[in-house]
Parts: structure tokens; sequence; C-alpha cells
């Protein structure tokens, strides 16, 4: 695995010449399976405060995952999609009015997780920086806060955009503290444009996760995030008010594993 560079966010896949959505589609189309077949809807708007926390099975993988943003290894198939994302913003509690799915793999050196962004506007992605550590509120985002040890209360949060460009960061004390942006993870990421949107896959190694005190436990903190700019839309999967935001980790969901091994 290989690191980051320290000047710049990781490069974007999508060249001159790139046909989006047509090389992959297939592939795609495989890790999408599972977004029509959402059921058990809730009465929508739901309230943030009252919806239940939501509970999502890591699946631990054999095969050997590439970082390249194309998510056509078959071990993604394996992994449960996350496919229902809440708004905080600007309609709280109502669907996310583009669908995203995620998928969370494991092994023994690093967590994967990919993601399908579809967007009905492919053409009009937000991207103003191509920086490492670009400010997330200024660019399409997808993103995601991981709290290894149970007090909810301190995570590390891991962004990208659709060009490419990577951020992390530590947040503290349930989002009361500011967030330490020069803390860097050698961790790797890489995305793909496509003519419904974008994807996403990254791999953190459990180097740059691990914490004083860690318990081995098999239940983390996790909130996955999809922001779109052009219409001030940001949706979770474990729902947050309009004035919470993702590392007010004391509203994640929670990341089951099977085990813990070398990690």
């Amino acid at each position: 695995m290989t690191g980051l560079s320290r000047s710049c966010g990781l490069r974007a896949v999508a060249l001159v010449g790139f046909v989006p959505g047509l090389v992959f589609f297939g592939a795609q189309e495989a890790f999408a399976q599972g977004l029509g077949g959402v059921t058990n809807q809730p009465e929508w708007p739901i309230d943030p405060a009252t919806y239940p926390r939501p509970t999502h099975p890591a699946t631990r993988t054999t095969g050997p995952i590439l970082i390249d943003g194309r998510l056509d290894e078959a071990a993604w198939e394996d992994g449960a999609p996350i496919t229902r994302f809440i708004q905080s913003r600007p309609d709280v509690g109502h669907p996310a009015t583009e669908g995203t799915i995620v998928r969370v793999l494991y092994d023994d050196e690093a967590l994967y997780i990919a993601a399908i962004c579809y967007d009905t506007q492919p053409d009009n992605l937000t991207v103003m920086s191509l920086e490492r550590d670009f400010p997330p509120l200024e660019s399409d985002v997808f993103s995601f806060v991981l709290n290894p040890n149970p007090d909810r209360l301190d995570s590390f949060l891991f962004y990208m955009n659709p060009h490419g460009a990577y951020g992390d960061a530590r947040t503290f004390d349930d989002n009361r503290a500011p967030v330490d942006y020069a803390w860097d993870a050698l961790a790797e990421g890489e995305t793909q444009l496509t003519d419904f949107g974008w994807t996403v896959e990254m791999a953190i190694p459990w180097s740059a996760v691990r914490v004083e005190g860690d318990d081995g436990s098999l239940e983390w903190g996790f909130n996955v995030q999809r922001r779109i700019l052009r219409i001030n839309e940001s949706s979770t999967w474990s729902p947050l008010g309009l004035r919470e935001y993702q590392p007010t980790v004391s509203r994640a969901g929670t990341l089951v594993f099977r085990d813990r091994r070398d990690f």
C-alpha cells in the first residue's frame, strides 16, 4: 500500500479521452445491486433526534482489492449495501434526492470503503480544489467518520471529492473541539467520473486508526455523508439535525466486525 503525496490530493483517474460510464459499467452494475431493494420505508420526514441509530456489518474479504475507483472486484458484491441517506440540509429528515450505495469490506491489512454516488447532472459536479485537505464544505464530497472506541467522542474523518482530491482529520469531544486537519493518514483512494455520477474507493490501513486504550471492540462508531454543493444538500446514513455535523459521533451509527484478528 502506498502513501499519499503530502503536496496534493490523490490523482483523478478520469483523463482526457476517457468515455464516462461505458468501460466499467458492468462491474459498477454488480456493485449497485440492492439500490432498488430498500424496504420498510419510514414515514417521511423522520425526526433525526428520535430515529434509531443504524447498524451495518463490515464484511471480511480474502480477495485482493485494487484501489482504482472501478469497483470491479467480485468481493464488493459480498458486502451488504448502505442505500438509505437522510438529509440534514436543506430538508431535514427527508430522503436524499440522489442515490448513493456504500459497501464496507476489511481484511488483516485495512478497512475498504467504496461508493457509487449517483447524480442526475454529472456534468455539474462541484470541485473547487485538488489540494490535500481541501475545505470539505466547498466541494461535492463523499466522507465517513470512524470511532474505534465506544466513547462516541473522538473520531477519524476521511473524505474525497469527484476529481480525486483527498482529505483527512482527527475530531474530538463529539465535535465540540477544533478539527485537526494537520493529522495525516497513510490511506489510499481513487475516484472515477461516470455518466451517472462518480465512484470512490478507499483503503484505510489499521495502523492509521489505532487509538490508545483500544479495547478490541467489534463495534465502531461510523457515519457516512454525501454532499452535493449545487443544491446545498448534505445527507448521512445515520441522520443528523440541522445544527449537527458529521464529527458529532454520538449521533453516528455502528459498524460491526465479525472479528479483529491481527488489527
